[in-house]
């Protein structure tokens, strides 16, 4: 497997990124036409797509940092803030500046068959090992999942 990258400026959560944009390829180095509706597809969202998602993030982090302890201590998140009846505005006072939380690292757009994949990687604060972190997967052009875990085992 070969993977090709380029790069796209865009708007997540509000903030500016010059994010890589690395293409799956297995067949004679060539983006296929099924890739290039797939990220065309996100393209011409806005990146409303990932924007969208936020509060499913900040549920995540919220899930994760419960079952990973070892997560907050180097997130500092201040968990006595939780209430679980507040709801979003809840988790907007345990994570008021996603940033300070979650940096956006690449999209990755899978070479299928059939099925158009884009995957949003995401690291955590502090981390700079790919596979630290979780990812946001879009199949055909709708949101499909949210976890941790390589990019690699989103297949078709």
């Amino acid at each position: 497997m070969k993977i090709v990258t380029y790069s796209i400026k865009g708007s997540i959560w509000g903030k500016e990124f010059n994010l890589p944009i690395k293409y799956e390829n297995s067949k004679n180095n060539e983006i296929t036409d099924l890739q290039d509706k797939a990220i065309s597809e996100f393209i011409n969202n806005g990146f409303r797509h990932i924007d969208d998602m936020i509060y499913n993030v900040k549920e995540f982090i919220y899930g994760e940092i419960e079952t990973h302890k070892d997560i907050n201590n180097k997130l500092h998140i201040d968990m006595s803030l939780y209430n679980p009846n507040e709801g979003k505005k809840t988790l907007d006072k345990l994570i008021p500046n996603i940033f300070k939380i979650v940096k956006p690292r690449s999209i990755f757009v899978r070479d299928t068959k059939s099925t158009r994949i884009v995957i949003i990687d995401c690291s955590y604060k502090g981390e700079t090992e790919r596979g630290i972190g979780f990812c946001i997967v879009y199949k055909n052009g709708k949101f499909d999942t949210l976890g941790e875990g390589p990019k690699e085992d989103y297949h078709e």
